[in-house]
């Protein structure tokens, strides 16, 4: 068995798509999602994890994020972009809790004026490409079910803010996984259903940003091919994260599915990969800047383009100012004036457009140069029909 993941493994890594230029993207997720840090309330009835102390973006956090990356210029003189990527929608509480929790409500992310300011002044300023995540990043359902049945310090965190409730507790992460479909027992929202919800959730992300959301990433890395379908039906072309895909097998159990980089999926979509691993925190040691170096390196080696894998905790509240520190670290080591930094929808109109895409920002024409022979191509096709099976096996098969 780990002989014939090894052996995948490479044949993923030799299919990727490739280009002469050194290639950096750096995607990130969760913004706008609605945090407070609660791990002294959590220790009441367990041990909190990480993700207990994340925080909601201030106004001073975004300002010192956009100046570091200000002053990082790529090799075309463009400053380095992060790609975020957004919940468009957080729980309404005082909604929620006047109907004694049987009904979830939400409220648009953009409702804070000030927040709103400061994530298009990102834009304006050429570092900040937003892009869509999702809606309410859980499974809404589990959460209310924990509401009503009183389990012990839910509703103590509902009172508190902490929106995550207690999936917070380490080892409880997957309570209340995952947006698009429940894991205890594998209900999914319907087709149509959830191409209407996904409709209105970018139409409040257009709102926002001026702007369509042309790729997108699950929350939790968890979607099944109704997810993609829906996606295509509101515009979605590039899917990210898709590296490392997770889906509920039939008997309830976790199985990833590993694609490559410029993989068409079944319905069409472009899937992106993310390559390099960056969580410059210290319950992820293995995640720091000499390690994402070393990945990033590799992966100009062998010319694949480094996509980095990050989230907003690193660059928000108590943690701010070392994660901050460690991606100067990063982009000053690189060097970046070496590196063409783009978006994931500029990355992903080059691998479905022969190397040719437009400037996020001006739209003119830029182009970098494949290096995709025939056998790499058919190659991403076998491997992509191989995948296509095993998900019929897992998930479909009676």
């Amino acid at each position: 068995m780990r002989l014939k993941k090894r052996m995948l493994g490479r044949l993923r890594h030799s299919a990727h798509w490739r280009c002469r230029e050194k290639v950096l993207v750096i995607e990130s997720d969760d913004w706008g999602l609605n945090r407070t840090p609660c791990a002294e309330l959590l220790r009441l009835v367990g041990e909190p994890s990480e993700w207990a102390s994340e925080q909601t973006e201030s106004s001073e956090d975004l300002v010192s994020l956009y100046g570091l990356l200000e002053r990082h210029l790529d090799v075309c003189g463009r400053p380095t972009c992060i790609t975020a990527n957004f919940v468009v929608a957080n729980p309404d509480l005082a909604r929620i809790g006047r109907c004694d929790f049987e009904t979830y409500y939400d409220s648009p992310f953009d409702t804070d004026a000030r927040l709103l300011a400061k994530w298009r002044e990102g834009m304006s300023r050429r570092v900040f490409v937003p892009q869509y995540h999702g809606r309410r990043h859980m499974w809404a359902e589990s959460w209310l079910s924990d509401l009503r049945q009183n389990v012990p310090g839910a509703r103590a965190l509902f009172a508190h803010g902490a929106t995550g409730g207690l999936a917070l507790l380490r080892g409880r992460g997957w309570r209340h996984h995952s947006e698009y479909l429940e894991w205890s027992s594998g209900t999914e929202a319907g087709q149509d259903k959830l191409v209407e919800e996904l409709r209105d959730s970018f139409a409040i992300f257009r709102r926002a940003f001026g702007r369509e959301s042309r790729s997108t990433v699950a929350p939790h890395y968890i979607f099944h091919p109704a997810v993609e379908r829906a996606w295509k039906a509101v515009g979605v072309l590039y899917v990210q994260g898709c590296g490392y895909r997770i889906l509920r097998s039939r008997h309830g159990q976790p199985e990833t599915l590993s694609h490559t980089l410029g993989e068409s999926s079944e319905s069409g979509l472009v899937r992106l990969v993310r390559t390099v691993k960056f969580e410059p925190r210290t319950e992820r040691p293995s995640h720091g800047v000499q390690a994402a170096l070393r990945q990033i390196r590799d992966c100009f080696r062998a010319n694949v383009p480094a996509v980095v894998d990050s989230h907003r905790i690193n660059y928000t509240g108590e943690r701010a100012y070392a994660g901050r520190s460690a991606l100067e670290e990063l982009l000053t080591h690189l060097p970046i004036n070496e590196v063409r930094v783009l978006s994931s929808e500029e990355l992903g109109e080059a691998i479905g457009n022969g190397g040719s895409y437009h400037d996020t920002w001006s739209g003119e024409g830029r182009a970098l140069t494949p290096i995709d022979p025939f056998w790499r191509r058919w190659l991403r096709g076998v491997l992509s029909a191989f995948n296509a099976h095993r998900l019929a096996v897992l998930v479909h098969a009676p």
